[in-house]
């Protein structure tokens, strides 16, 4: 069981329970005999930054580097700052189908991690569940200032599930937030969870709650801790669905890697239960982690969508043809988000973009780039049915501003769910 002792001063409140899903590309096992691609240890495809793929399975990995033997039997190795992922190859067909379908129990983190596993208590300052990221289930005990909300069951209907899903995913509530299996909800100071039973403050007194009755709750967004790392990060996806920002990642041997996340906890896990390893925060640094210099929304009517970092406009998974991505943009038609490039001394620009699986084939939406006012891409009218697209690299050496656009399509705007996957920036190779 990991502990972790809660570090804000004091919670009056949190926010309500977010499911949190996340998704990874793998990293293989290495600890192999004489046969140079023998059936021991996981396969994995690693992709540098620049140059192409190459398959192999891991032998290294730390701080530094990583090291794999490839198909032939001989040993790569790239410094970790020249890496942009580590995928498991191939994704066993069971996992392709069922890795975004975000079902809870759930937790969602602040920072936009999620924790696939069933809550088995909390009090006022951390939260403990059952996370099925890794076999055998493990516990792990979470600072409760940075959980963003938990999703306890999911509702048979399918209007009430999208529903619910961008209150636990999205909404911001300014009191910790009950919501119950008959739409109702009730606000106050969330006080624990034990014995089946949740503990409200309310103004009226303490409100019990039966967990059975229970769908999700929302802490509140004013006390929650977003953890940001300064400097390179990882962020693992996992079969079940959950994704997890790491500090540090190292092989750590017999198959399993090890790690802290950014939010403090020690994690370690087979290597066959990830999914893959985005390398972040060195040459690689994703639009979701910036704060834009502007976003700018234009309503077909009269409902307002926010920007969404690293969840579609609705609260659900980033998903594109089947595939799931860990980071990236959700949006409306018509959007526009606007990047400040001045201090950034970035190269070039580079996503994927579409109109999200969630729409089943609907949507009718056309993406744009504008590089200081200049237009540099510009996509086809792209529905839920159309392929997906991938936007660069795009140049973007010493350029001051960045602009993603998301026009109307033929269709007003309906079911206009964009977004664009795994956009990032990134910088020029090191000398």
């Amino acid at each position: 069981m990991t502990v972790v002792t809660r570090q804000s001063v004091l919670c009056l409140g949190f926010l309500p329970v977010v499911i949190l899903t996340a998704l990874l590309a793998p990293l293989a096992s290495g600890d192999e005999a004489a046969s140079p691609m023998s059936s021991i240890g996981t396969e994995v495809l690693v992709r540098p930054i620049d140059g192409a793929a190459v398959r192999g399975r891991l032998t290294s990995l730390d701080k530094q580097s990583l090291s794999i033997r490839d198909e032939s039997g001989a040993e790569q190795s790239w410094s970790r700052s020249e890496l942009r992922e580590l995928s498991v190859t191939p994704s066993p067909p069971a996992v392709a189908e069922t890795l975004s379908i975000e079902t809870p129990p759930v937790v969602l983190l602040a920072n936009g991690d999620v924790l696939c596993g069933t809550v088995t208590s909390a009090d006022e300052d951390t939260l403990t569940l059952a996370w099925s990221g890794v076999d055998p289930t493990q516990e792990v005990t979470l600072p409760l200032e940075v959980v963003r909300s938990f999703a306890l069951q999911q509702p048979e209907d399918e209007l009430d599930r999208i529903r619910l899903r961008r209150i636990w995913a999205l909404l911001e509530p300014h009191a910790d937030r009950l919501v119950s299996t008959g739409n109702t909800h009730f606000d106050g100071e969330f006080l624990g969870l034990a014995d089946g039973q949740l503990r409200l403050k309310t103004s009226l007194g303490v409100a019990l709650a039966p967990e059975k009755e229970v769908v999700a709750v929302v802490m509140n967004s004013e006390l929650l801790s977003r953890r940001k790392v300064d400097g390179p990060y990882l962020v693992v996806s996992f079969h079940d669905g959950s994704r997890v920002s790491l500090e540090s990642l190292r092989f750590a041997g017999e198959g399993r890697l090890a790690g802290r996340t950014v939010w403090g906890v020690d994690l370690s896990f087979r290597l066959d239960r990830a999914t893959g390893v985005l390398f972040l925060g060195d040459r690689v640094i994703p639009l979701a982690g910036l704060t834009p210099a502007g976003y700018e929304f234009t309503p077909y009517l009269t409902q307002k969508h926010p920007l969404v970092t690293n969840r579609n406009v609705k609260g659900g998974r980033l998903r594109l043809r089947g595939r799931t991505y860990a980071i990236g943009l959700g949006v409306f038609s018509k959007s526009e988000v606007t990047y400040d490039l001045t201090d950034g001394g970035y190269e070039r620009f580079e996503s994927i973009v579409g109109v999200d699986d969630m729409t089943g084939g609907g949507g009718d939406v056309l993406f744009a780039v504008e590089v200081d006012g200049r237009r540099v891409y510009e996509s086809k009218l792209l529905n839920g049915r159309s392929p997906a697209e991938t936007v660069g690299p795009l140049d973007v050496a010493g350029a001051t501003t960045l602009k993603l656009i998301v026009e109307f399509g033929r269709f007003a705007n309906i079911q206009d769910v964009a977004d664009w996957c795994n956009p990032v920036l990134i910088k020029p190779r090191k000398p």
